[in-house]
């Protein structure tokens, strides 16, 4: 019997997120091409603070994060994500 070896177990899982955020993208990209800006209007109604976090992930500093509260969100945040909802929500109408 061989031992396990990290480094190749290491390697497998990169490669098996690489895989699922290559497919995961894949997909999001059908959607919106389906579905276009009415599938952002609909998440920043809908989870305007999943869309805020998605924001910050893909953008780091487009919306200042200072401070934090127990839940890791601090208030000024909170009021820059609402914010941003709110005009994304109101591009809704338009």
């Amino acid at each position: 019997m061989t031992p396990l070896r990290t480094h190749n177990n290491r390697r497998r899982r990169k490669q098996g997120r690489r895989t699922f955020i290559s497919r995961f993208m894949r997909d999001l990209y059908a959607v919106w091409e389906e579905q276009g800006p009415a599938s952002i209007r609909k998440a920043c109604t809908d989870e305007p603070l999943a869309v805020a976090l998605l924001v910050e992930r893909l953008a780091p500093g487009a919306i200042a994060v200072a401070g934090s509260t127990p839940i890791g969100v601090s208030d000024e945040h909170l009021a820059e994500m609402k914010d941003f909802a709110e005009k994304m929500n109101a591009t809704k109408g338009a």
